[in-house]
């Protein structure tokens, strides 16, 4: 089958899926363009100038001392001696699931990848004021993922399993590909799509029995580009690993980290009822509220 026409039908069944859930979930207010605005209700997700600024401003640095290293420093050689490599130089745990170089598993990799990151657009189904609020928590989380994952590259030098066989993809290893094994960028970057997209679509949909379909068709595309990037040579399966913890991680905290100024002044009308609760006690004359 050819690639292209997969990318098409990966891409159409992201797609249908969007159209099939969101009369589900979706309002039926309309599209207008005055409702796309950064405020959101601030129910459940809330921007701030700090949090965000962090966040993007840490992304960015990691980034750019990544390009620093690379330009300035060379901590990695990236042309190869040509000298053989013997895999029992391999830890067992790797060793045992190392495979040569396959370009047509490896483009499949990158199809799932791609599919993994493309996922966040279900949350199209959420309320249109929330849209732009969502699209920059995850914009932080590919930034953060991003950024991360090329820091450690730079940082860490490993050659990639298919150097330990007779036949290498000599465009690859001329292009110094060779030894940047760990971790696993695609894993990071799937995952931590995967992770972002079940974190928020279960705070909007805390009580929808969708959220468990959601979480496992999301994270099985994660796994499916975690899996063939061992079986295409790319990488060792410690470097999957520690790529799906960080992305894992990432995908999760960003989020996370806009609950913390998230439910206050909410707008109840715009997401829902405020969650807060706050009974009367009264002792005697003097009345106590307490608010949880």
């Amino acid at each position: 089958m050819c690639m292209k026409s997969v990318v098409r039908k990966i891409l159409l069944l992201v797609l249908l899926t969007i159209a099939i859930v969101s009369p589900v979930f979706a309002d039926s207010d309309g599209f207008s363009f005055k409702r796309l605005t950064f405020n959101g209700s601030g129910e459940f997700f809330k921007l701030d100038v700090l949090t965000d600024s962090v966040i993007s401003g840490t992304g960015l640095a990691f980034l750019g001392t990544e390009l620093a290293l690379n330009k300035f420093a060379h901590l990695k050689n990236s042309v190869w001696s040509g000298e053989a490599l013997n895999k029992d130089d391999v830890p067992a745990f790797d060793r045992f699931f190392m495979q040569p170089f396959s370009n047509g598993l490896n483009i499949t990799g990158d199809i799932f990848q791609f599919a993994a990151l493309l996922s966040p657009a279900v949350l199209m189904v959420t309320p249109m004021e929330e849209w732009l609020t969502i699209g920059v928590m995850y914009a932080e989380t590919v930034l953060a993922t991003y950024s991360i994952k090329e820091f450690s590259k730079a940082l860490v030098t490993r050659v990639r399993p298919y150097m330990y066989y007779d036949e290498k993809p000599q465009d690859l290893v001329a292009k110094g590909d060779w030894n940047e094994s760990f971790p696993s960028g695609h894993s990071a970057l799937a995952f931590s799509g995967a992770t972002f997209l079940s974190y928020v679509f279960s705070k909007y949909y805390s009580d929808s029995p969708w959220k468990y379909a959601v979480t496992a068709a999301s994270y099985s595309v994660a796994a499916a580009t975690a899996f063939f990037r061992v079986a295409g040579g790319k990488h060792f399966l410690s470097d999957v690993l520690t790529g799906a913890a960080i992305g894992t991680a990432i995908g999760y905290v960003v989020p996370w980290l806009h609950t913390l100024k998230a439910g206050n002044n909410v707008n109840s009308g715009a997401a829902g009822a405020s969650r807060n609760v706050e009974p009367l006690v009264c002792l005697d004359r003097v009345a106590l509220r307490i608010s949880f």
